[in-house]
């Protein structure tokens, strides 16, 4: 069943916001550890690689989506790989990220 093309922009423009936001989100409190660095503990430099990490991803789908809106096609090949590369290490990098700080925080109780 085709999908109709109001429901794609729909999509799009839905997926090109929040991703927008976790961008501009994660940058944000990026910028703010970056401006309070005096004040790093070990739980700050994990929690800042979580953040990192989800800008990461963030910043691969917001590309992706651009570049989808756009007028661009995902098709096998150098791009491809590459954003399929990027979502899998910062997903990843992200969960390593979550079970780091969820030891480090059972390890001080």
């Amino acid at each position: 069943v085709p999908i109709p093309d109001a429901l794609h922009a729909a999509s799009y423009i839905i997926s090109t916001t929040g991703a927008f936001l976790s961008l501009t989100s994660t940058l944000l409190l990026l910028l703010l550890i970056l401006h309070l660095r005096s004040h790093l503990d070990p739980r700050t430099l994990l929690i800042t690689s979580l953040f990192l990490a989800d800008f990461l991803n963030s910043l691969n789908n917001f590309i992706v989506l651009l570049y989808v809106i756009i007028g661009g096609r995902l098709t096998e090949g150098g791009w491809c790989t590459a954003n399929g590369w990027i979502g899998q290490y910062s997903v990843q990098a992200s969960d390593v990220s979550t079970l780091a700080v969820a030891v480090y925080t059972w390890m001080m109780l």
